[in-house]
């Protein structure tokens, strides 16, 4: 009864799609007696750009927001890519750790399998 669509602001046509579906249904839905709850989620989504849709809400939808804390950032990367790069990252990693201080490391990789090599 309820379907949540995280990271909304990564738009692409089929996530477009899927919303102007559930929008349409949610009120069918609701008609019927069988009520589905849509939560749209996303820390950097312009609300306003689905709130004040009318195409695909009728009435503007409630809005809970969140507040939350932010932390320093920095983003470390190599000019180039190369050919080997979850080794490259791990080299990266470890060198991260040795001089900076203490902090969480991010690395983004392309699906699980490269994730499983590098904590390996």
């Amino acid at each position: 009864s309820v379907i949540i669509l995280d990271e909304a602001h990564e738009r692409s046509v089929f996530t477009d799609i899927l919303i102007g579906l559930l929008s349409r249904i949610v009120p069918l839905r609701h008609k019927k007696g069988s009520p589905l709850k849509l939560i749209i989620m996303s820390a950097t989504l312009r609300v306003e750009d689905f709130t004040m849709n009318e195409k695909l809400f009728k009435f503007p939808p409630p809005v809970v927001k969140v507040e939350s804390r932010q932390f320093p950032v920095s983003i470390h990367f190599n000019k180039r890519t190369e050919p080997d790069y979850v080794t490259e990252a791990y080299r990266k990693v470890c060198k991260i750790h040795r001089q900076l201080p203490k902090g969480g490391i991010l690395v983004f990789l392309t699906g699980q399998a490269e994730v499983n090599i590098l904590v390996k």
